[in-house]
């Protein structure tokens, strides 16, 4: 029976702040590594249905040398389904089969699909799924014959509620990556991790980064400081137990300020670590402006956000003092004067727990502490 990959590529990525077909995963993009899957797996006809930045994907895959089809799905904001809709009426005729991978999830091994693949019989009636550990993940193969009912299913659930309807067959495969997938960077750092690939870059690299994006002496010298004082931070607390990453700390607190000078550089400084294939350094740099609701863990994106706050000029400056003197510079502008009390009450509460969590007093690192500059 000749089977297919359908490589569903057409959404907005909105929950990421990256267009995730073009994220690098392995020294090649999410989109070219799903392609590069199917072809090793020894699937011959791959489909890539594209819909957002289309030209974007299809450049792309021309620049990998895939020999793929690609179908545009002009209705993409609909959802996944209408992607699947788009893909399976592009399949040909003696098609028997297909898997159907979402681009995000391309973590999964060519020898999980060689193994769904010999469980296919020529009268399958069943959806085939890879088991690892009790957990059902990607990709499905789907026989051809169940697409019957599709175009009047009315797409309540979306795909996984239109192949519940039928019966499955679960082959257990040695693969974690079927369960991976790239919806959030947070997402998108498990599944590098699950194949053994940095998260973020060393210190030599995170360097070279601000060097290539010009940045100012005053940003790099402020940088090195909050990556200082973070590490710092981070040491102490380790004693204590906390587990935190110094190295990620480095890296983070470098590369905080990358996009300074753009408005709302710390968005944009997440989607450019993101887009470089750095998502753990994204989460903290991304986050030292603001962080996210409800965040009261002692954690490494709360020390960059904390250092950040304390590193001020060439050293290290009260946070009483900070929230003192942003009150009188703003005076007349009760939104900043607000925003930056805000951001220091933050800072402050996250200088307690950590006293009281780990027993380190940040505040001991200010400018006049003996021995305790950065």
């Amino acid at each position: 029976m000749n089977l297919a990959v359908i490589i569903l590529a057409a959404g907005y990525s909105s929950r990421m702040s990256a267009f995730k077909p073009l994220l690098p995963v392995g020294g090649q993009s999410a989109v070219s590594r799903a392609a590069s899957l199917a072809a090793r797996a020894g699937v011959s006809r791959v489909t890539v249905v594209t819909g957002f930045r289309g030209r974007d994907v299809e450049a792309e895959l021309r620049r990998s040398g895939h020999d793929v089809h690609t179908v545009y799905n002009a209705r993409h904001d609909e959802g996944m389904m209408s992607s699947v809709r788009a893909g399976a009426r592009a399949l040909p005729r003696d098609v028997g089969a297909f898997f159907l991978l979402p681009v995000d999830c391309c973590a999964v091994s060519p020898d999980t699909l060689r193994r769904i693949a010999e469980a296919l019989t020529p009268d399958a009636d069943r959806v085939i799924l890879p088991l690892f550990r009790g957990g059902a993940g990607h990709p499905p193969l789907i026989p051809v014959r169940l697409l019957d009912g599709m175009e009047d299913f009315d797409g309540e659930g979306g795909m996984r509620a239109y192949l519940a309807k039928f019966r499955r067959l679960e082959i257990p495969v040695d693969d974690p990556g079927i369960l991976e997938d790239m919806d959030t960077p947070a997402d998108y750092a498990r599944l590098l991790r699950a194949l053994g690939l940095p998260t973020y870059p060393d210190e030599r690299d995170a360097l070279a980064l601000l060097e290539s994006r010009s940045a100012g002496a005053d940003v790099v010298r402020h940088s090195r400081a909050v990556a200082d004082l973070a590490c710092l931070l981070g040491e102490s607390a380790n004693r204590a137990g906390a587990g935190l990453d110094v190295g990620l700390l480095r890296s983070a607190g470098l590369l905080h300020d990358i996009c300074r000078g753009k408005p709302e550089h710390d968005r944009e400084g997440l989607s450019l670590l993101l887009s470089l294939g750095y998502p753990d350094a994204a989460i903290v740099a991304g986050a030292h402006m603001e962080l996210p609701p409800g965040h009261d863990a002692i954690d490494e994106t709360a020390l960059v956000y904390l250092a950040d706050k304390l590193c001020r000029r060439d050293g290290i400056v009260p946070l009483e003092t900070t929230r003192s003197e942003a009150e009188r510079r703003f005076v007349g502008d009760p939104a900043a004067a607000g925003a930056a009390r805000s951001r220091i009450l933050r800072a402050m509460a996250i200088s307690r727990a950590l006293k009281e969590r780990c027993g380190t007093d940040a505040e001991l690192y200010c400018s006049g502490h003996p021995g305790t500059r950065p």
